[in-house]
């Protein structure tokens, strides 16, 4: 996955008014978003990083959600990421670097204190 293609749908989401992503943000975060959430719930940080020879994975706060046995966790989570970008609790900052919008970071300050055993190292 190209990280532009990331790029823009964070930027129509947040382009799209406060109205059409206030009702994507009601749903049900998944367990995966929940997770990622958390993760970067301290400095807001996020990276989608990008090899020749192992693709595209997320790295939220200091934690890859990279796995080289099971190349469907990598899909697994940049969907993930995706949804945050659509829902307006992520933005992108330049190049590789995304961060949570404040929305965002309301939301995953919330969850890291109803959730801290998400905080578990998955490197």
């Amino acid at each position: 996955m190209e990280i532009t293609a990331i790029i823009a749908i964070c930027k129509t989401a947040l382009d799209g008014g406060t109205k059409i992503y206030a009702a994507i943000r009601a749903r049900s975060l998944s367990d995966r978003e929940r997770e990622l959430l958390v993760h970067a719930s301290r400095d807001g940080d996020f990276y989608v990083l990008r090899t020749d020879m192992h693709g595209s994975w997320v790295r939220a706060g200091t934690t890859d959600f990279f796995d080289l046995s099971d190349r469907a966790h990598q899909a697994y989570y940049l969907d993930a990421f995706r949804s945050l970008c659509q829902r307006g609790f992520v933005h992108h900052e330049g190049g590789h670097l995304f961060r949570l919008t404040g929305a965002g970071f309301a939301k995953a300050r919330d969850l890291a204190t109803e959730s801290p055993g998400l905080l578990t190292d998955k490197t």
